[in-house]
């Protein structure tokens, strides 16, 4: 009899063995599925050390055997605390960008004399602010207000407009 009773309290301490290591693997597995997404969001602008250290320390911290929850929920939370920051920084410099081409086509409107130039500026300024939403739009916007510029300055005074390009990364397509 008690051969038995031994028998079904081994197994029911061995099923509730699995049961908890079942939950620390669900635990697991939904923050690594947090942890890509937010490497994915990343992805776009890994151009700065804080990035790189953070998804490092990711990486030691997944290859590792025993790896503790509490450490890579520490990490995840790091992670995710720096991509909101990084979407935050990323969409600001998008508007300061987006802020100095609507000041450069209202300077060049400004010492235009023509009026067919004038109302391509206008229209340039009013579709602005829906196309600078990615770096990938920003050659294109330079390059579409490359093109109003020599119509712009024809008519007044050589007026020197200066702008910047600079060369997207592959990652901000």
């Amino acid at each position: 009899m008690s051969n038995s009773i031994n028998w079904k309290s081994k197994y029911a301490e061995l099923v509730d063995q699995q049961e908890k290591q079942q939950d620390r693997y669900g635990k697991k597995s939904n923050l690594l599925i947090t942890a890509l997404g937010n490497i994915s969001s990343l992805a776009q602008e890994i151009d700065d050390s804080v990035s790189d250290e953070k998804l490092a320390a990711l990486q030691s911290l997944l290859t590792q055997e025993k790896m503790l929850n509490v450490d890579l929920e520490k990490a995840v939370k790091a992670l995710a605390k720096h991509a909101r920051m990084s979407l935050i920084h990323r969409e600001e410099k998008l508007a300061s960008i987006s802020v100095n081409l609507q000041k450069i086509s209202k300077a060049m409107r400004a010492s235009t004399k023509d009026s067919e130039a004038t109302k391509a500026l206008k229209l340039f300024e009013k579709r602005l602010s829906g196309k600078a939403r990615s770096y990938s739009q920003i050659p294109l916007l330079l390059e579409h207000l490359a093109e109003l510029q020599p119509g712009a300055t024809s008519g007044a005074e050589q007026t020197s407009v200066c702008l910047l390009y600079t060369s997207p990364s592959p990652r901000d397509s």
